[in-house]
């Protein structure tokens, strides 16, 4: 029995945890790096979970994770290619960025 519930335990908070953010797909619009290590990325595609509106989403540079997401989307942005962006909602101002993403359907 408490392996069945300590299962149950570990099933929620992992649903909990993939589905807390929300996420949109879209080609890259504008990057922008400032040298405070702060980026901001705006898409094709509106973001009403997004109140700023002119750069709706950033992230602080602060691992080589990071670094790697500022790499993916110039490689996307050069090949006119879309992004996903997993990011949490923000009414009052910028979306934080989560995670990034790419998934191409074609051959």
């Amino acid at each position: 029995m408490k392996k069945i519930l300590k299962f149950f335990i570990i099933l929620i908070f992992t649903y909990s945890s993939i589905n807390a953010s929300d996420q949109v797909g879209s080609k890259v619009k504008g990057f922008y790096i400032h040298k405070s290590n702060i980026v901001l990325l705006k898409l094709f595609k509106d973001t009403p979970l997004c109140k700023d509106q002119s750069w709706p989403f950033m992230f602080s540079i602060k691992s080589d994770i990071e670094k790697g997401w500022i790499n993916t989307i110039m490689m996307r942005k050069a090949s006119n290619k879309a992004i996903g962006v997993g990011y949490t909602a923000n009414p009052n101002g910028r979306c934080s960025i989560e995670y990034i993403y790419f998934y191409d359907t074609e051959n």
